[in-house]
C-alpha cells in the first residue's frame, strides 16, 4: 500500500466531547487505533466543528515535489525565512521518512503542539500534531504559494514509489492535494493532527 497521509483539522480543546472515555482510552494506546476512532468520529454530525478531515490516502511524494520547487525558487521571489519554517514543520510530520528529496531532520526530541489524546505507540502510523499557529501558517503558506501561476511542480530528483507519470500530472497531483489542505475549515483556529504510515 505503501506511506499515505491523513490529516485533520481538530479543536483540540473540544475533541473529548465527541468522543467516549472507551475510544480515547483507545486512542491512547496506538496510532492506528487513534486514526480508525477520529475517522469514525469525523463522519458524526456531532463532530461538525471539532474534527474535520482534510487529507486521506495521498502518497507522501507531493512533499518532495513541493520542496524541490521551493528550493528552485528565486530568492527574491519568496521570504527564505519562511520556506525554512514550512520545510521545518513538513519534517516534523514526516519523522525521518523520505519524501523524494533530502528533507531536514525534524527536531530532536520531535516537538509535538499539546493534544489531549496522543498514543503511547505509534509504530505503525507516525503520529504528529502542529500547534494552531504553525498550521495556520502551513495553510497561508501554501495558499501563497499557489497564487504564482508560472510555477510547475514535477517529479522530483530522488527515488519514489507509485505516482504520477508526467509532470503535467505531477503538477495536477500537488496542486490538488495543497487545495485539499487549504480548502475552508469548519472549525475555527484548529490544530492539525497528521498520521502517516
Amino acid at each position: 500500500m505503501g506511506v499515505r497521509f491523513t490529516l485533520w483539522a481538530v479543536d483540540a480543546e473540544r475533541i473529548l466531547d465527541v468522543l467516549s472515555a472507551s475510544e480515547v482510552a483507545a486512542a491512547r494506546e496506538d496510532s492506528l487505533q487513534l486514526q480508525q476512532i477520529l475517522r469514525r468520529a469525523s463522519d458524526s454530525p456531532h463532530s461538525r466543528g471539532i474534527l474535520q478531515l482534510l487529507l486521506d490516502g495521498h502518497r507522501r511524494w507531493w512533499i518532495g515535489s513541493f520542496l524541490e520547487s521551493l528550493r528552485q525558487s528565486s530568492p527574491w521571489l519568496q521570504n527564505n525565512t519562511d520556506a525554512d519554517h514550512a520545510e521545518k514543520l513538513l519534517s516534523i510530520m514526516f519523522a525521518g521518512l523520505d519524501c523524494g528529496t533530502p528533507i531536514r531532520p525534524p527536531p530532536a526530541p520531535t516537538p509535538c503542539a499539546p493534544f489531549p489524546i496522543t498514543p503511547r505507540v505509534d509504530a505503525d502510523l507516525r503520529f504528529a500534531t502542529l500547534s494552531v499557529t504553525d498550521f495556520s501558517f502551513l495553510r497561508l503558506f501554501f495558499s501563497e504559494y499557489l497564487q504564482n501561476n508560472g510555477r510547475r511542480f514535477s517529479r522530483p530528483s530522488g527515488h519514489i514509489g507509485i505516482a504520477p507519470d508526467d509532470d503535467v500530472e505531477w503538477d495536477a497531483w500537488v496542486r490538488q492535494v495543497i487545495q485539499e489542505i487549504t480548502a475552508p475549515l469548519e472549525i475555527r483556529d484548529p490544530s492539525l493532527v497528521s498520521l502517516l504510515g
